[in-house]
């Protein structure tokens, strides 16, 4: 029995291939599977199917969008929160995040026996099928629940699916946590990330598993079975987000390369970005400067300008102070009001956007220039 509750969808493949690699025959999956909607069926119907013999001798039981391990909602809710319910959601609530209303039973035939007890509820405890047959769930068929919400720990449901199996939450790692698995992801792939490297693919490639597994796959294919995955492979095979894009733009002014920062945003232009969205992030990161700037001055480092700014990446707060180390505090301020001074200039209609954006990035290497 297991439930994978959360919204990455990753990590619910994942244990679902892994599942069904060690537990369904090869060859013959049809026989052997069965996909379920959860939110079109009662929980006796999944304890239907659970219980319908398979002539292979094994059965994996996978129940898409599973309904009832959320935290309640709606009636329900009000119920648990005035000590009325039991934590679990009753039946007449359906229409506000309870159980959906009964559909079809599928390859549900009369209970009898182990069937009997388990299909066995009234109508105000819909679970109570899906409870009894954990009490006595046969050993030749294997339930995955899938939940997109997080599962409700106090639900009486998920603590006794917690007890006979495993309740595992399908959320993805963020901020520090998603450079090292890179890294561990890296070693299914057959090949080894290097630390600086998984920082720089974090930083081109967004949050998402499944994004960073398919860029792990390319750089894996490239460095051929049993590579070292450095920083110059991601550089060159992985294209930067907009947000790399803008990172590398202000590197170039910090570092005073003007034709190389009107060349990035002429690069960014071309390939359809919009210009109030290159704005913005350079904003961000003059907020990130001013930041980087103070936490300098107070003998900071990377750590410190991270929770200062609501979590940042160590990689990118160690960029962001290297690039905080070309400005004075004064010119800083100044390039922020300059973009300030744009959005407010395109709002009123006085500059069109790219106009704008080209006056912002001017300023801003006037501004380096000045503190050089």
């Amino acid at each position: 029995m297991y439930l994978l509750a959360g919204p990455d969808g990753f990590q619910h493949r994942a244990v679902v291939d892994a599942l069904r690699a060690a537990f369904v025959p090869e060859g013959l999956r049809e026989a052997a599977e069965a996909d379920l909607d959860g939110p079109a069926l009662q929980p006796a119907d999944v304890v239907g199917v659970a219980l319908t013999p398979s002539f292979v001798g094994r059965r994996l039981v996978i129940v898409h969008d599973a309904p009832w391990f959320a935290a309640p909602r709606g009636r329900a809710a009000r119920a648990e929160a005035a000590g009325e319910g039991d934590g679990e959601v009753e039946g007449e609530d359906a229409g506000e995040g309870g159980e959906p209303e009964a559909a079809g039973t599928p390859e549900t035939a009369a209970p009898a026996g182990r069937r009997g007890r388990a299909m066995k509820a009234t109508k105000s405890d819909p679970l109570g099928p899906l409870i009894a047959y954990l009490d006595n769930p046969p050993p030749d068929t294997v339930v995955v629940f899938r939940s997109q919400q997080p599962a409700d720990s106090r639900r009486k449901i998920v603590k006794r699916l917690a007890e006979v199996g495993a309740v595992l939450a399908a959320a993805a790692p963020a901020g520090e946590e998603l450079a090292p698995w890179c890294v561990a992801r890296a070693g299914a792939h057959g090949v080894r990330l290097q630390p600086a490297a998984a920082a720089a693919l974090c930083a081109r490639v967004p949050a998402s598993l499944d994004l960073l597994d398919q860029e792990l796959a390319k750089l894996a294919a490239y460095v051929g079975d049993g590579g070292s995955i450095g920083t110059d492979a991601v550089q060159a095979l992985v294209a930067p987000s907009r947000e790399e894009s803008v990172f590398a733009l202000m590197d170039a002014v910090a570092e005073g390369r003007g034709r190389d920062a009107f060349g990035l945003l002429r690069q960014m232009l071309y390939q359809g970005e919009a210009p109030l969205g290159i704005m913005a992030l350079l904003a961000r990161q003059v907020r990130l400067l001013v930041l980087g700037r103070d936490t300098l001055d107070a003998g900071g480092g990377p750590d410190r300008l991270a929770a200062a700014a609501g979590g940042l990446h160590p990689y990118v707060a160690r960029r962001m102070l290297g690039q905080a180390r070309a400005f004075a505090e004064p010119d800083l301020e100044a390039a922020l009001e300059a973009v300030w001074e744009a959005e407010w200039a395109v709002k009123s209609g006085r500059l069109d956007e790219e106009s704008a954006l080209l006056d912002v990035v001017a300023r801003l290497l006037a501004a380096r220039s000045r503190a050089g």
